[in-house]
């Protein structure tokens, strides 16, 4: 789906905020059904768009003269501004933002940088994943840190639906899953006799014991995969039989 599309159909995507968009919240619901986080426990879902955005034309400074001194052809007009605080506004095609500014429920991070930024694209998106901007070579990302701080032991406690694993989610210890799209979930998780007998194999692959340090981690990243790939295969299941999210 390309990003325009998703935007469209989503009706906007909160940074935070109470309510996010109905297939998001559902799907989160049955994914913390299905993994038995609990009662009160929650799913944090982030859907990063990789690519170039144009901010001052999203969050316009439509009061600012310089704005359109830089911009006399590309700035938005403030008449067609959608106002915010005084002073910036949202482009005119982001009406279905501005409801959810005004319900409570989307927050702008604005202006977001670091310190004597090199203007490289590339070295601001890797300080972003990482949480870091010193000059060392990241090792982990910043979820990534968390899940090694705070998720020892547990089964299933991320997962990527993309490939090859974002840095935000590089770790040292507690294993991630990434399936880059919902075909391999389909192919690794339950379905005809075929399928499997497939999954049979892999479970006896990886369900056997190794002294070897490098093959227990290549065992444990391969079970964690299988959980994942049937937790989500299951729901798909559900959402195709039923013609309705779970709830």
């Amino acid at each position: 789906m390309q990003r325009r599309a998703f935007m469209q159909l989503s009706g906007g995507l909160m940074v935070m905020g109470a309510s996010a968009p109905l297939f998001v919240s559902k799907t989160a619901h049955a994914l913390q059904a299905a993994t038995g986080t609990g009662v009160g426990g929650r799913i944090l879902v982030i859907v990063q768009l990789a690519g170039g955005n144009d901010g001052l034309n999203t969050v316009v400074p439509y009061e600012d003269p310089m704005y359109y001194k830089v911009r006399p052809t590309l700035g938005v007009r403030a008449s067609s501004v959608l106002p915010l605080t005084a002073g910036l506004g949202l482009h005119p095609s982001l009406a279905k933002f501005k409801d959810l500014y005004s319900a409570g429920d989307l927050r702008v991070v604005q202006n977001v940088g670091y310190p004597n930024p090199n203007r490289s694209h590339f070295r601001s998106m890797e300080i972003w994943e990482a949480g870091d901007p010193s000059d060392a070579a990241p090792q982990t990302g910043w979820l990534g840190r968390y899940l090694d701080a705070n998720c020892a032991g547990c089964e299933t406690a991320a997962m990527s639906l993309t490939s090859p694993l974002p840095q935000s989610l590089w770790r040292d210890h507690v294993p991630v899953p990434g399936l880059p799209d919902l075909t391999t979930v389909t192919r690794i998780g339950p379905g005809g006799s075929e399928a499997a007998r497939r999954l049979a194999a892999l479970k006896s692959l990886y369900a056997t014991p190794d002294e070897g340090a490098t093959v227990e981690a290549v065992r444990g990243r391969g079970l964690n995969a299988i959980t994942a790939a049937e937790t989500i295969q299951a729901f798909l299941n559900k959402v195709q039989t039923t013609g309705e999210y779970p709830q």
